[in-house]
């Protein structure tokens, strides 16, 4: 686990054992949420941004990945290769 992460399970931890159950509650799916946007815009960055398909994907997503886009295959391999080809080719990065 990252500091990052451990620091702020540490002080949701904090807060639940001084706020009651409630507060916890409330803070625990604040957190959840601003770690799950993080990690979308993160991904985002990585693979449309930078155009490190591959590496957003072994860093971003879990290996039980579903394609739900009718325009992109179903495998995950697949899925990398297409979206490396059409993010060269559409959308080439600037030098």
């Amino acid at each position: 686990m990252s500091t990052r992460r451990l620091s702020a399970a540490f002080m949701v931890g904090v807060a639940a054992a001084t706020g009651g159950c409630a507060t916890s509650r409330l803070l625990i799916d604040a957190e959840i949420i601003r770690t799950n946007t993080h990690t979308a815009l993160a991904f985002e960055e990585t693979v449309f941004n930078k155009h490190h398909v591959r590496e957003g994907f072994e860093r971003y997503v879990g290996p039980d990945f579903t394609q739900h886009s009718a325009t992109l295959p179903d495998e995950r391999e697949a899925t990398i290769n297409v979206l490396s080809h059409l993010l060269d080719s559409d959308y080439p990065r600037r030098a």
